[in-house]
């Protein structure tokens, strides 16, 4: 989503991904390498990115961090309840496209 994003497709929650992976990887993923050579035409449109990259370049931590979500409390659900085969779905969908990228 966010090389995506980077390279000009347009994602509406791109800068909450793009912050959260920033800050639990303590801007060491390879994705941020590249960040100066993004363009603000290629951002066009997303300007929760752009404000996001651009905190990033002038080392706004402060507002780089009013992006990051804090981590919550951990949910456990109940196999008889109702939502269980969605949600199930959703994390086996998520863990699939996660173990892909490597």
């Amino acid at each position: 989503m966010i090389r995506d994003a980077l390279d000009g497709t347009h994602w509406n929650t791109v800068h909450w991904a793009f912050t959260n992976l920033h800050h639990v990887t303590e801007g060491k993923h390879e994705v941020f390498r590249g960040i100066a050579s993004v363009t603000e035409a290629k951002m066009q449109g997303q300007k929760f990115l752009q404000n996001a990259v651009r905190a990033l370049e002038q080392n706004d931590m402060q507002t780089l961090g009013r992006f990051v979500t804090a981590p919550s409390e951990l949910f456990i659900l109940a196999v008889s309840d109702r939502r269980y085969p969605m949600l199930s779905r959703l994390w086996n969908a998520a863990a699939s496209a996660e173990a892909a990228l490597g």
